[in-house]
Protein backbone atom coordinates (compact mmCIF):
# COMPACT_ATOMS: atom_id res chain seq x y z
CA UNK A 1 0.00 0.00 0.00
CA UNK A 2 3.14 2.21 0.03
CA UNK A 3 3.30 2.56 -3.37
CA UNK A 4 -0.59 3.83 -3.53
CA UNK A 5 0.11 6.47 -0.80
CA UNK A 6 2.64 8.13 -3.06
CA UNK A 7 2.33 11.48 -3.32
CA UNK A 8 3.97 11.78 -6.62
CA UNK A 9 2.20 8.59 -8.39
CA UNK A 10 1.39 10.26 -11.74
CA UNK A 11 -0.09 6.72 -13.50
CA UNK A 12 -1.87 3.72 -11.96
CA UNK A 13 -3.20 1.24 -14.99
CA UNK A 14 -4.47 -2.21 -13.28
CA UNK A 15 -6.00 -3.10 -16.08
CA UNK A 16 -7.28 -6.64 -16.75
CA UNK A 17 -6.92 -7.54 -13.08
CA UNK A 18 -8.83 -9.98 -11.56
CA UNK A 19 -9.48 -7.84 -7.75
CA UNK A 20 -12.17 -8.71 -6.39
CA UNK A 21 -12.49 -5.78 -3.46
CA UNK A 22 -13.28 -2.84 -3.05
CA UNK A 23 -11.33 0.51 -4.35
CA UNK A 24 -8.52 1.44 -1.61
CA UNK A 25 -9.04 5.06 -0.13
CA UNK A 26 -5.65 5.40 -0.21
CA UNK A 27 -5.97 5.90 -4.06
CA UNK A 28 -6.51 9.83 -3.54
CA UNK A 29 -3.47 10.38 -1.44
CA UNK A 30 -1.78 11.06 -4.91
CA UNK A 31 -2.42 14.57 -5.98
CA UNK A 32 -0.29 14.34 -9.21
CA UNK A 33 -2.46 11.36 -10.37
CA UNK A 34 -2.99 12.02 -14.11
CA UNK A 35 -4.11 8.45 -15.23
CA UNK A 36 -6.22 5.60 -13.21
CA UNK A 37 -7.52 2.49 -14.92
CA UNK A 38 -8.87 0.06 -12.89
CA UNK A 39 -11.11 -2.37 -15.64
CA UNK A 40 -11.19 -4.93 -13.25
CA UNK A 41 -13.34 -8.02 -13.49
CA UNK A 42 -15.09 -7.67 -10.02
CA UNK A 43 -14.59 -5.04 -8.10
CA UNK A 44 -17.60 -3.83 -5.70
CA UNK A 45 -19.01 -1.38 -3.05
CA UNK A 46 -18.81 2.07 -3.67
CA UNK A 47 -16.05 3.85 -5.58
CA UNK A 48 -14.66 6.97 -2.72
CA UNK A 49 -15.77 9.76 -2.71
CA UNK A 50 -12.13 10.86 -2.03
CA UNK A 51 -11.33 10.39 -6.11
CA UNK A 52 -13.00 13.16 -6.56
CA UNK A 53 -9.70 15.09 -4.91
CA UNK A 54 -7.53 13.67 -8.03
CA UNK A 55 -7.65 17.37 -9.21
CA UNK A 56 -5.30 16.37 -12.15
CA UNK A 57 -6.43 13.38 -13.47
CA UNK A 58 -7.35 13.36 -17.12
CA UNK A 59 -8.05 9.78 -17.38
CA UNK A 60 -10.22 7.82 -15.86
CA UNK A 61 -11.50 4.09 -16.70
CA UNK A 62 -13.35 2.09 -13.90
CA UNK A 63 -14.76 -0.60 -16.32
CA UNK A 64 -16.83 -3.69 -14.93
CA UNK A 65 -17.46 -2.44 -11.59
CA UNK A 66 -20.76 -2.37 -10.13
CA UNK A 67 -21.75 0.30 -7.20
CA UNK A 68 -22.52 3.92 -7.11
CA UNK A 69 -20.91 6.74 -8.59
CA UNK A 70 -20.23 9.91 -6.02
CA UNK A 71 -21.41 13.36 -7.54
CA UNK A 72 -17.40 14.28 -6.02
CA UNK A 73 -16.28 12.84 -9.43
CA UNK A 74 -17.70 15.99 -11.11
CA UNK A 75 -14.88 17.89 -9.60
CA UNK A 76 -12.70 16.74 -12.81
CA UNK A 77 -12.22 19.92 -14.49
CA UNK A 78 -9.24 18.11 -16.78
CA UNK A 79 -11.08 15.36 -17.58
CA UNK A 80 -10.74 14.23 -21.17
CA UNK A 81 -11.31 10.41 -21.39
CA UNK A 82 -14.09 8.65 -19.09
CA UNK A 83 -14.49 5.26 -19.22
CA UNK A 84 -17.92 3.51 -17.00
CA UNK A 85 -18.68 0.45 -19.44
CA UNK A 86 -20.21 -2.29 -18.12
CA UNK A 87 -20.42 -0.41 -14.50
CA UNK A 88 -23.73 -1.29 -13.35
Amino acid sequence: MLLLGSSSLSVLALTNNRFSDVIPVVLAWSRCMVRLQLSGKRLAGTIPAELGKQTELKILELNNFSGDIPSELSNYSRLTHLNLDGTA
